[in-house]
C-alpha cells in the first residue's frame, strides 16, 4: 500500500506489477484481458 504524506484515505494498493518472468496476458493496450492459472482467459 502507498500512502502520500502518511494519508491512509489518500492509500493505494498495488496488487502486483508485470516483470519478465510474469508478463502481462496482452500487449495491447486497448485489450483488458484476465488470465486464471489454469489457462482460462475472460476478457
Amino acid at each position: 500500500m502507498l500512502a502520500p504524506e502518511g494519508d491512509l484515505a489518500n492509500g493505494l494498493v498495488i496488487v502486483g506489477l508485470y516483470s519478465n518472468v510474469y508478463p502481462p496476458p496482452s500487449t495491447y493496450p486497448n485489450v483488458n484481458l484476465i488470465q486464471y492459472d489454469d489457462d482460462a482467459v475472460i476478457g
